[in-house]
């Protein structure tokens, strides 16, 4: 089966706030989505 992608978003305090369990090798998350996540994250934090 071999390995399959993982995409995660971490918090300042360690927490995961995204995941991506990729399902085969070209199965990852468009930049915009995790930008997206970064953004909120930033927002929430000021």
């Amino acid at each position: 089966m071999g390995r399959m992608p993982l995409v995660t978003v971490v918090d300042k305090n360690g927490l995961i706030r995204y995941a991506h369990y990729g399902s085969s090798m070209s199965d990852i998350p468009e930049n915009k989505i995790l930008l997206g996540v970064i953004d909120q994250l930033n927002a929430s934090s000021n």
